[in-house]
């Protein structure tokens, strides 16, 4: 294996070795070297063109690792040509060198991670929104007799690297026993041109279970500010029945850098859903200013039936003035609501043969009241057949009312072939519409797995503006016609 390696580094020069790796296979001959390496490649492709603007979009992610021993490297090159956000780049957006042995483990380049429930620190990619907070630097790891520790300091790339955020963090989990464990995060966020360690969040977190009883609970402070944060979940469950509650208590705590980035993300305690219309007016998780709770209950009363309820509730910080000249304090109450929920879904399977769902749900913003129902059934024409037929109606009470209603049509053939047909209408008036919307939209979207490796996604048509949203963070997503193609490849 030395000799190997010792003539592929003759070939390799230093500046080009990344490269050279993909050589490998011809350059060691032994079959017992090749059975060290590993090598993965996924692409991700999006083109569209929106024939009502003239507008046309072209984005694409190339994402190559490579491992060899203890050793990996990987580089993802991103073409936006336009980007959904408008940007226009033909980069490598992420490089990372990393190696692995005894528990040990060291990374440089760039790399995510996430402490804790992220109220701490946070930084991941995540594609449908278009975000990508990653850093860029070193990052540490260690394992040691239930002992796993995390040490970073990375900044977020910038096009003017002189002038970056610099962030530092250490995160320690402790497995004391089976069953429980405690954790300590600190990170740090340091502006270009100032002194001392900048703003700072450090928590302490502990986690149980035992049996069908599980407990989560972290405390976070942020110094700089009166800034805290408070996250506490709970479950239970047994056979046909199973209850989560979490609370969170979150003032200051926006982790940001000086270009707007965050860089942490505290659970934001609403219901993603699954449904278009329900997912139509979301809540917008503030770090900076919020508190509520989340509950949701699984039961299945009959073999055939299963029923899900969830309530959600986040208000603001209620708070007063101790005297004419004294600034904004907690007053320990709860302020004014800024989102409340109540979701009901119940499951019926019909034998072999069918499968009903109806969901119903009622959510509540300032200005906004929404009541939406769903009913969407399938029947399985066979083991490899199904044809699916979804109704969905909202109710809106927003600078006066309106309806929305969705009709989906879908035929699957498993596991390779989905043909959809899609219909929507609302009655708004022009004055509760955005410019130049549309009342009424139609679409075909068709998704086909090419091969094992390959799978592509076809959309014709016009689809209503939304937003898309995971964890509290969301991006409006614009009203929509023309064609949409995706393709993703693994190999």
């Amino acid at each position: 294996m030395s000799k190997a390696l010792t003539r592929m580094a003759r070939i390799c020069p230093i500046p080009g070795f990344f490269f050279c790796l993909f050589l490998i296979p011809g350059i060691i001959p032994q079959a017992g070297a090749l059975d060290m390496l590993g090598f993965d490649l996924s692409n991700q492709m999006e083109y569209s063109w929106d024939t009502e603007d003239e507008e046309e979009i072209f984005e694409n992610w190339l994402d190559v690792n490579y491992r060899m021993d203890i050793l990996t490297t990987g580089l993802r090159y991103e073409v936006f040509q336009p980007s959904k956000t408008g940007q226009t780049k033909e980069e490598v957006a992420l490089l990372y060198f990393a190696v692995e042995k005894d528990g040990i483990g060291l990374r440089g380049g760039d790399f995510y991670t996430i402490f804790g429930r992220g109220l701490a620190l946070r930084a991941y990619e995540d594609r449908d929104l278009r975000v990508d907070n990653k850093l860029r630097g070193i990052k540490f790891q260690g394992y040691y007799r239930g002992l796993e520790a995390t040490l970073l300091s990375g900044r977020p790339p910038r096009k003017d690297r002189d002038n970056a955020d610099e962030i530092r963090g250490l995160n320690l989990n402790l497995q004391l026993a089976r069953g429980l464990s405690f954790g300590w995060s600190y990170a740090s966020l340091k502006a270009p041109g100032t002194s001392g360690r900048g703003t700072e969040i450090n928590t302490g977190r502990v986690e149980a279970f035992a049996g069908p009883l599980s407990f989560y609970g972290e405390l976070a402070k942020r110094t700089r500010s009166l800034g805290y944060g408070l996250y506490f979940s709970s479950s239970f469950s047994r056979s046909g029945f199973a209850l989560i509650a979490e609370f969170k208590d979150y003032d200051q705590m926006v982790l940001q850098t000086s270009d707007g980035r965050q860089y942490n993300t505290p659970p934001a305690l609403t219901r993603e859903h699954a449904y278009s219309l329900l997912r139509r007016h979301p809540h917008v998780l503030d770090a900076d200013d919020e508190l509520g709770l989340q509950l949701e209950a699984s039961l299945s009363p009959l073999e055939w039936t299963s029923v899900l309820l969830n309530y959600s509730y986040t208000a603001e910080h209620a708070r007063y003035e101790a005297h004419p000249n004294a600034s904004a304090e907690l007053s320990g109450e709860w302020g004014k609501p800024l989102f409340r929920e109540a979701y009901a879904e119940v499951t019926q399977e019909i034998g072999e043969q069918a499968s009903l769902v109806a969901a119903g749900g009622i959510s509540l913003a300032p200005g906004d009241v929404n009541y939406t129902g769903v009913l969407d059934v399938s029947l399985y024409l066979d083991h490899m057949n199904t044809i699916r037929l979804e109704l969905q109606a909202q109710h809106t009470e927003e600078y006066g009312e309106y309806d929305d209603h969705m009709l989906t049509v879908e035929f699957t053939r498993a596991p390779r072939l989905s043909l959809s047909l899609a219909g929507e209408h609302t009655n708004k008036s022009d004055m509760q519409k955005l410019s130049g919307e549309a009342n009424n939209w139609l679409s075909a979207q068709m998704d086909l797995q090419l091969t094992d490796n390959h799978d592509a996604t076809l959309f014709v048509g016009s689809r209503q503006g939304g937003f898309i949203c995971t964890g509290g963070r969301c991006r409006w997503e614009p009203e929509f016609k023309g064609v949409e193609l995706k393709l993703f490849s693994n190999f």
